[in-house]
Order: C-alpha cells, then sequence, then structure tokens
C-alpha cells in the first residue's frame, strides 16, 4: 500500500508502535476492524487516503448545505 502523504505515513507509524495490549480491548478490536475495513475498501478500489478524505470532506458540506436549505425552506413556510 503505497501512502505518498507524510501525515498518513505518520499516523500508521503511530497506529502501528502500539503496544499489543493497546489492541485487545473492545474498542481497540472495533479500531483495527475499521482501518482494516477501510484499507481493504481503498486497496480493492486503488482509492488514495486523500482521495477517501476529499471525499468525505465533500460529503460533510453536501450533508451541511442539505440542512441549511430545508432550514431554511421551513422558515418560508413558517413549519
Amino acid at each position: 500500500m503505497p501512502w505518498s502523504n507524510p501525515i498518513s505515513e505518520r499516523i500508521i507509524a503511530q497506529i502501528r508502535a502500539l503496544l499489543p495490549g493497546d489492541w485487545k480491548s473492545r474498542a481497540g478490536d472495533r479500531f483495527r476492524k475499521t482501518t482494516q475495513t477501510i484499507s481493504d475498501f481503498a486497496e480493492e478500489h486503488h482509492i488514495t487516503p486523500a482521495e477517501l478524505l476529499g471525499d468525505g470532506v465533500d460529503l460533510g458540506r453536501r450533508k451541511l448545505e442539505g440542512m441549511a436549505s430545508h432550514e431554511y425552506a421551513e422558515a418560508l413556510t413558517g413549519c
């Protein structure tokens, strides 16, 4: 998995540096499974971490725009 983003490399290095005991809790297990699922998806679809991040930001922005439009429509109709 080639990571060209220095920030991603630092995060991965810090995660790998965790003690094995840190991965034995339920939260650690869930985190490990989640990161593995994201990595598998990205590798399968040839997506870079930057693309995943960009898509997440776009999705969040669209969600906020939709909420704002909905609130505006409610304000106009007085509901």
